[in-house]
């Protein structure tokens, strides 16, 4: 079977790709041009360029394939221009939903976001049928994570065989950016000062992929999968990464309302004054902690058969990736 893989250069799609190869599928993926490839080197792989943008690309790369994995969610970096970043993202989706129609696809199995599953009762765990919390919506990337999942299950139920994985946050190898790994790296690193502490969930990357594809062999399209792992604290995680690499933990946690005013700061320099490519205290980040929720994974075990592996090596294999190619010194 041909599938096409969105956002194979990404984390997560990077692993989604290597379990597909794994299970004997074809694989092809679109990217887009200038895109870091390295890692996809020893893949055997169709690379077709392209962008979400462009409807008529997806068409082409979806055509011949059976399945789609969305592993490309449009990601807000900066809170600002909140009107933009919304309208792109609900473009993007629309593309690929609208794609997968035309070319009648037999799945599109969309990677989405914790963002979207609604808090649960202090003392209960969250699960796939708790709403989102509209008081999120003040969260220009929670806002953006549930407008486009709202798209892709108004698309399953106009006919497009669609089905959502919710993955926790994600940890291991091949975090080239990184992304949610930044918090192991920059304690590495010595530079995590201090930390803002709030509820997390944490997942095992390679588990998320299997998932994945268990979910185009087995689950039911219209409904989400919540992925993941260890319900803890952002306090409790460092101090077990910090253990298992070995360096000292950070003891000094900082409130919400001064984080976020940090942050906003740090959004506004980077945007307007350094014209960085991203912030140094991202506000999605500190979103996704005030927001966090531990989750029930039941359903995906009892429905995909799927089962996650024990979260120390997720934080060990991250450790040993960002030490063996040289993060540590950046």
């Amino acid at each position: 079977m041909r599938v096409l893989v969105l956002g194979a250069t990404g984390f997560i799609g990077f692993h989604v790709t290597q379990e597909l190869l794994r299970n004997g599928f074809q694989v092809r993926i679109l990217r887009r041009k200038g895109s870091p490839v390295h890692h996809l080197q020893s893949l055997t792989i169709e690379q077709i360029l392209g962008d979400l943008n462009d409807l008529s690309s997806l068409i082409s790369a979806m055509d011949g394939c059976e399945a789609v994995f969305h592993c490309a969610g449009y990601y807000p970096i900066y809170s600002l221009a909140r009107r933009k970043q919304v309208a792109i993202a609900t473009q993007q989706i629309h593309n690929v939903c609208e794609a997968a129609r035309q070319t009648n696809v037999r799945r599109l199995i969309y990677t989405s976001s914790p963002s979207t599953i609604g808090q649960s009762q202090e003392g209960k765990l969250a699960n796939e049928q708790i709403p989102y919390s509209l008081n999120r919506n003040r969260s220009t990337y929670c806002h953006i994570k549930y407008v486009m999942e709202q798209k892709v299950l108004e698309a399953a139920q106009n006919g497009v065989p669609a089905i959502i994985i919710n993955p926790t946050g994600v940890f291991g190898p091949y975090d080239i950016k990184p992304t949610t790994g930044r918090i192991i790296l920059e304690l590495l690193q010595r530079r995590m000062l201090v930390f803002v502490n709030g509820k997390l969930n944490a997942v095992d990357v390679r588990d998320v992929a299997r998932a994945e594809v268990l979910a185009l062999k087995k689950g039911r399209v219209g409904e989400r999968y919540i992925i993941g792992n260890w319900n803890t604290t952002l306090r409790d995680f460092l101090e077990i990464a910090a253990h298992i690499g070995s360096v000292p933990k950070p003891k000094l946690a900082i409130p919400f309302p001064l984080a976020y005013l940090t942050a906003q700061i740090s959004e506004i320099l980077a945007k307007y004054v350094f014209h960085s490519p991203k912030p140094l205290l991202p506000i999605a980040g500190l979103d996704l902690l005030r927001y966090g929720t531990h989750v029930d994974i039941s359903k995906a075990k009892a429905e995909l058969d799927w089962y996650p592996s024990p979260i120390s090596i997720a934080i060990k294999d991250t450790i040993d990736w960002f030490r063996k190619n040289g993060y540590l010194a950046r």
